[in-house]
């Protein structure tokens, strides 16, 4: 548990989902980054576990999308330098 955040431990204690904590965290100026750290430290779930739980999260519908062609553009360029065998799809 994170201990700048012990009201947080008390929400879980009573129940609270990661998306209610991640609604929290997002309304108190919490970036995606961290919300995803904070809820891997919280409820000791994975790197992978936490991203599925925060990425959709409404709260960041518009940093998924702007990511969106950032990601096909990287992909392109491993792609370009790897010739006739992509590196990724």
């Amino acid at each position: 548990m994170p201990t700048s955040f012990p009201h947080l431990r008390e929400s879980i204690d009573a129940d609270a989902t990661p998306d209610e904590i991640t609604s929290r965290l997002h309304e108190s100026g919490f970036t995606i980054i961290e919300v995803i750290k904070t809820i891997r430290e919280l409820y000791g779930v994975s790197l992978n576990e936490a991203k599925q739980t925060v990425a959709p999260h409404p709260s960041y519908v518009d940093v998924n999308a702007a990511a969106i062609p950032l990601h096909e553009e990287t992909i392109k360029a491993f792609n370009d330098i790897a010739g006739d065998e992509p590196v990724c799809e």
